[in-house]
């Protein structure tokens, strides 16, 4: 794997292909609220239980409507989580940080307008915000830690002669939830 680099700050000067990308990109999000529902494993489940998320600077515009999760469908995340654990562990790391790659060459390129936009609008960033918090560091995330994975691979503790010692990567057991109210 090569060596990442940071990645390049889009500067979105007026006229500029990536601020007109953007601005179309705002436009189009503002017309029609995102619907968000949960996801549980390949699970898509919209619910009766619906929240609307406004924008911080409008509160009268709804940006996206999402589906709010019963406790027996946080349950069965949790379950659908750890049973996807042990299969995600046993992978090689090459194909574990292929995905992360691949997710910041999206990140990058077909989604980067797309997070911006969602970041603006959601969070009320201004452009360069928005383009250092969600494209930006996110792409850098996955492509220096898939790098720092692999450095830590080539690591061999020290061992003695009464002594072994080994490392051992497992997965965490840890289930991401978002809670809002």
């Amino acid at each position: 794997m090569r060596n990442p680099t940071n990645e390049p700050i889009l500067e979105y000067k007026k006229g500029s292909q990536e601020r007109q990308e953007l601005e179309q990109e705002l436009e189009k999000m503002c017309q029609t609220p995102t619907d968000v529902p949960v996801r549980i494993g390949s699970k898509s489940i919209t619910n009766e239980l619906l929240r609307e998320q406004v924008m911080p600077s409008d509160h009268q515009t709804v940006i996206a409507k999402y589906s709010y999760a019963t406790a027996d469908q946080i349950l069965e995340a949790v379950e659908v989580a750890l049973e996807a654990r042990i299969p995600w562990e046993r992978k090689p790391l090459k194909e574990r940080a292929d995905i992360l790659l691949h997710a910041a060459d999206l990140a990058g390129g077909k989604y980067r307008m797309r997070l911006n936009a969602a970041t603006m609008l959601g969070q009320g960033k201004n452009i360069v915000q928005a383009e250092i918090d969600s494209a930006c560091e996110l792409i850098d995330f996955f492509r220096f830690n898939s790098k720092f994975a692999f450095e830590l691979e080539k690591y061999d503790p020290i061992s003695t002669k009464i002594s072994t010692n080994k490392m051992v990567y497992r997965g965490l057991e840890v289930c991401m939830l978002s809670f809002f109210e």
